[in-house]
């Protein structure tokens, strides 16, 4: 299966990728999609990109792209095509554009699913990294959520590891302080 990886230009380009946004994540582990078009239309440094085949919309990813990193806010295959390679190809497609170290979050291992997405992360390289995390909440008035960060390079000291966490909290989530 042929994929085609398409950046959403335009606050009208996203609505491909709204059902699957708003499913696959719960509430406040993303942005409300007025919210998500918001992002899209005024930063530079943000993408949102369909993941297409020639029947269409298979998923998505958000990608930042950070001078020393890039950072996938999210990612997400339909239901219906999973166990298929297509998130593999994705992050492979990601890394391959990006050519920096990739950092993401994941749910601590507290149940399979976030077992689970641990492993395939790590089946694609990917390796958890042992500094203290919580993804600030959206809205900025609902609570923190525990999260663990993890990348794709063994490369990344602790301290660039740290800045990494503090530069995704101000400039992802608006957040003054990943200490907070």
């Amino acid at each position: 299966m042929k994929l085609i990886f398409s950046k959403a230009a335009s606050a009208n380009a996203l609505e491909s990728i709204k059902q699957l946004y708003l499913a696959a994540f719960p509430a406040h582990e993303r942005r409300t999609f007025h919210g998500l078009k918001a992002q899209v239309e005024r930063s530079t440094n943000c993408s949102v990109n369909a993941v297409n085949t020639i029947d269409g919309v298979v998923g998505f990813y958000t990608f930042w792209d950070f001078e020393a990193f890039g950072f996938v806010e999210h990612i997400a295959i339909e239901p219906r095509f999973r166990g298929m390679k297509l998130g593999e190809r994705t992050l492979q497609h990601i890394a391959s554009e990006c050519q920096k170290p990739i950092v993401l979050e994941v749910e601590p291992p507290t149940d399979e699913d976030s077992r689970r997405r641990i492993q395939f992360y790590i089946r694609n390289g990917f390796h958890l990294v042992d500094i203290p995390y919580f993804q600030p909440s959206y809205t900025n008035i609902g609570a923190n959520t525990d999260m663990m960060l993890m990348t794709n390079s063994i490369h990344l000291s602790q301290r660039q590891l740290i800045d990494a966490a503090e530069q995704i909290h101000q400039v992802v989530y608006g957040h003054k302080d990943a200490a907070e």
